[in-house]
């Protein structure tokens, strides 16, 4: 009764009016059914409806409309709320820094992805292992552990390690979180992942266990140096220390002898036995550097045709083939005491893209600075043992002077 009498589109919100009669006026003039949706603004507040219009027919013409109508505020009102619900998820998921993924769990196809996942639009059909590891199977056979194969034998989260390539499509290591989503059954239907870019963690992880181990080996050599008293031993310990940080291929400790340098200790594939023993640098360039500026010398491809690279040649003449061998990068730096060189460490490496850095420079001379307290210990001991043999002859000279007198 509350229908009846005012026109239908009274009904209907006043932006709409124009709408709704264009759509009643297609079916009289057409005689085609038509459907739409529409709210019905009353005093207790609005009601949403899905109407039906069909023409009625009488004698071969349409004489008017029949118009059914289903009640749909409640199917609205959630459609709306879950509409609200999915822009706070979006908003949350782009909120986030890292990339966020959810993941089917039957074919590992990803669902819903933030912007930090993947710098545009990837198909229905995307893997989660094809767009993090530019694979076409999933990751558990590349000797990474699968978050979703993990989660699903255990039902519970995982965090593990992976090497994803970010949006650039560089290589970094990512920490990756797994939380499942079970279906009614219990059974796992989804999984959350997020992942962490722990790459620079990592490096410093890295960095500090390689600090922690170079400071631990010159402790050790500091101490070796006060408890050995041979210089051999203790040089050959150096250098075999040096190893676990700075890789060589031959390294050598010279001791300087006027303008030359004398072999005290070597490693290496070559024997020292078969190496020269002393080596004329005073004039050469490398002498200078060593000697009189008391810097590094790096020489980062032996091959090349640098004043070094040149000057090295020259040093070892007919025995470079057996000084260096096949050996392509080669470092040296002075050993002082009180501003003094004393001594030269020279390391050399045989592999064509391994080279010598002014940080490899650093590391050695915390070694280098080992070595020639070393040696100034065994000439100070040396100096000390020659001076109480002089001491006792002179005593002994004195005693018998007063026995005879």
């Amino acid at each position: 009764d509350e229908l009846r009498g005012p026109p239908l589109h009274r009904y209907v919100a006043e932006e709409r009016h124009l709408e709704i009669t264009a759509i009643l006026e297609n079916v009289l003039t057409t005689g085609e059914p038509a459907s739409y949706e529409t709210e019905y603004h009353a005093p207790g507040g609005t009601t949403y409806y899905e109407s039906r219009v069909v023409p009625r027919i009488l004698d071969g013409g349409t004489v008017g409309l029949t118009l059914t109508a289903r009640d749909i505020t409640e199917r609205v009102q959630t459609e709306a709320l879950l509409r609200s619900q999915n822009q706070f998820i979006t908003t949350v998921f782009e909120s986030l820094r890292h990339p966020f993924y959810v993941i089917d769990a039957s074919d590992y196809t990803i669902k819903m992805a933030n912007s930090a996942a993947s710098s545009g639009d990837f198909p229905e059909t995307a893997t989660c292992y094809a767009l993090t590891h530019r694979r076409t199977t999933p990751c558990g056979d590349a000797g990474h552990l699968c978050p979703m194969e993990e989660i699903k034998k255990t039902g519970k989260p995982v965090v593990v390690e992976h090497t994803h390539y970010n949006n650039e499509g560089v290589p970094r290591v990512f920490e990756v979180h797994g939380h499942p989503i079970f279906d009614d059954e219990g059974k796992v239907a989804q999984i959350i992942e997020y992942t962490l870019d722990i790459t620079e963690r990592n490096q410093a992880e890295m960095a500090l266990r390689e600090r922690t181990h170079e400071l631990g080996t010159l402790l050790e050599i500091s101490r070796s140096v006060a408890l050995i008293q041979d210089l051999e031993t203790l040089l050959g310990l150096i250098l075999q220390r040096l190893k676990t940080v700075v890789d060589y291929g031959g390294a050598t400790i010279f001791k300087v002898e006027d303008k030359s340098l004398a072999i005290l200790a070597h490693r290496g594939n070559v024997p020292q036995k078969k190496l020269p023993q002393r080596f004329a640098i005073g004039d050469t360039l490398i002498g200078r550097q060593l000697l009189v500026d008391q810097k590094p010398v790096i020489i980062r491809d032996m091959g090349d045709d640098t004043p070094l690279a040149h000057d090295l040649k020259q040093v070892t003449g007919e025995h470079f083939e057996a000084v260096h061998g096949q050996a392509c990068s080669w470092l040296a730096v002075p050993l002082t005491i009180k501003d003094q060189v004393i001594g030269v460490m020279a390391l050399q490496h045989d592999e064509p893209d391994r080279y010598y850095t002014p940080s490899d420079a650093d590391l050695v001379l915390g070694f280098a600075n080992q070595a020639a307290v070393a040696m100034e210990n065994a000439r100070l001991y040396e100096q000390a043992q020659t001076l109480a043999a002089m001491v006792e002859r002179q005593r002994l000279a004195r005693d018998l002077h007063d026995a005879v007198s």
